[in-house]
């Protein structure tokens, strides 16, 4: 049993974890939730990867009918019956407009007796990221409706997910006064945070200052590691934003952004962590330094893990002697015990370790599965963040690094 008391000034977004499963809710200020969780450690394979963020079980008991995460719920079930597969093909392919103004009707009769802003807006917005679908060629008329003359719906998750969508759907190429060439001129030649600011308020969507700076913030962080723009640019006008920006949010955000696309990034260092692989040692990535590393996250439940891990011994043992790369391994098992008996059944020669439930670490990597695999360089930085697997190309590549033949 446990109880989370906090302050909360509007209706809100949240997401609560319990080891790596998650359940999100809307909350209101002033509510009391009683929630049911039932937690299961068994995870079940998919295909050739073990999906490790599952849903988690909870139940919210007692819910007031009026509330907004009720009305979200009966929202979200009206429109999943309404914009089904069937129907969505139905107004994308044979563009039965009619159909869909049939069914927007009557999700707005439904908004109507729904007394709650937020939830209003969540299901406006929700309607407009179907409209981008289905009205492709009229962006500029659905910008002006819900962009440019709206407040910016910060904490609205509906309102955000359709802002992105559009933006990154708009810009560049949709946007009759922003072309492609334009736009790279913008991020690669002149570089500069006014320059795109100048750019981006030729465009009518974007007249609103607040507007303009969220969307910029988006498209760099959109093209950051696409190959026709220069990282380093991108970062240049994120550094500036979260510097000179009047808005104190987009300043944090703009800083954000940069801190999370630099933190585990190709030829950026390793942030170092500490494991314990034994009763009083502890080991740290930073041990590991002067030679090629292959990290791989693993769970004993996992039978694709195993059999990789068993390529690997067999690549560890081909270059024992030749003392030109390291191994680790890092168990994401739910219980200790479970990592200790498959230690104890299993002899790897190499590191084996347990992550000790660091959250931060699969934050970090962003471990949605195992197996997965990490190369980092001798001096400490990422070579590749998402490493081929051993039974793919992972063992020809490293041993081209290597200067060996398979």
């Amino acid at each position: 049993f446990f109880k989370l008391d906090f302050f909360l000034p509007h209706t809100d977004y949240i997401i609560l974890a319990v080891g790596l499963k998650e359940a999100s809710m809307f909350v209101e200020p002033g509510q009391l939730i009683q929630m049911q969780i039932n937690y299961h450690d068994s995870l079940s394979q998919a295909g050739g990867a073990l999906p490790l963020q599952k849903p988690l079980d909870m139940y919210i008991k007692g819910g007031s009918d009026s509330s907004a995460n009720q009305l979200i719920y009966e929202f979200d079930s009206l429109m999943g019956k309404a914009f089904n597969e069937t129907t969505l093909k139905m107004i994308l392919y044979k563009k039965d407009y009619e159909l869909y103004n049939r069914l927007k009707g009557n999700i707005e009769e439904w908004m109507k007796d729904a007394d709650i802003g937020f939830v209003r807006n969540y299901a406006e917005y929700r309607l407009g990221l179907i409209e981008i679908m289905i009205f492709s060629r009229a962006m500029v008329q659905l910008g002006e409706r819900l962009i440019a003359t709206r407040e910016v719906l910060y904490r609205n998750i509906e309102y955000m997910h359709f802002f992105e969508s559009f933006v990154r759907s708009y810009v560049p190429g949709k946007s009759k006064t922003i072309s492609p060439a334009m736009f790279e001129k913008a991020l690669n030649i002149n570089s500069s945070y006014s320059a795109l600011d100048d750019l981006l308020g030729r465009d009518t969507v974007f007249r609103n200052e607040r507007v303009r700076e969220l969307a910029m913030i988006i498209l760099l962080k959109e093209f950051y590691n696409h190959e026709n723009f220069s990282r380093e640019k991108v970062s240049w006008i994120l550094e500036e934003m979260s510097e000179i920006s009047k808005f104190d949010r987009h300043r944090k955000m703009a800083n954000l952004v940069l801190q999370q696309l630099k933190s585990f990034d190709a030829g950026s260092q390793l942030k170092d962590f500490s494991f314990r692989p034994g009763i009083t040692d502890t080991v740290s990535f930073s041990d590991f330094q002067g030679r090629y590393l292959i990290i791989n996250f693993f769970t004993s439940q996992c039978l694709n893990c195993i059999l990789e891990m068993d390529i690997m011994k067999k690549l560890y043992e081909e270059r024992e002697d030749e003392r030109d790369l390291y191994m680790l391994s890092i168990s994401v098992d739910a219980k200790e015990k479970q990592f200790e008996k498959f230690v104890e059944r299993n002899d790897y020669p190499w590191e084996v370790v347990y992550f000790n439930h660091n959250y931060d670490l699969i934050e970090y990597f962003n471990l949605q599965s195992v197996p997965r695999f990490v190369l980092v360089g001798p001096d400490g930085k990422i070579i590749n963040k998402y490493y081929p697997k051993m039974s793919k190309d992972g063992v020809t590549n490293i041993l081209k690094r290597l200067g060996k033949k398979r």
